[in-house]
């Protein structure tokens, strides 16, 4: 389904969310000292940014528009910025 919940909710998303964290986790830990950026798919990032906020990945996903860019606080990440 692609106008609600059914698109972001298979196990495959739950890995995907998964993955993107350890990714990001490992990724800040080898760069402590400096700004990180990252680029990925639409999917990913909705997935990745619902975990930092709390919030439904679909909701995240729906509100993207091309090119989103999420400017996240390192130690808290909290979104500083949206970019559109």
């Amino acid at each position: 389904e692609v106008g609600g919940e059914a698109l972001l909710v298979p196990r495959s998303a739950v890995h995907a969310q998964e993955r993107i964290q350890s990714a990001i986790s490992t990724i800040e830990e080898e760069q402590v000292e400096k700004n990180i950026c990252i680029i990925t798919h639409g999917v990913v990032m909705a997935l990745y940014i619902s975990a930092c906020l709390g919030e439904k990945p679909y909701e995240i996903w729906n509100k993207l528009t091309m090119p989103s860019c999420f400017v996240l606080s390192r130690n808290n990440k909290e979104v500083v910025e949206i970019v559109k």
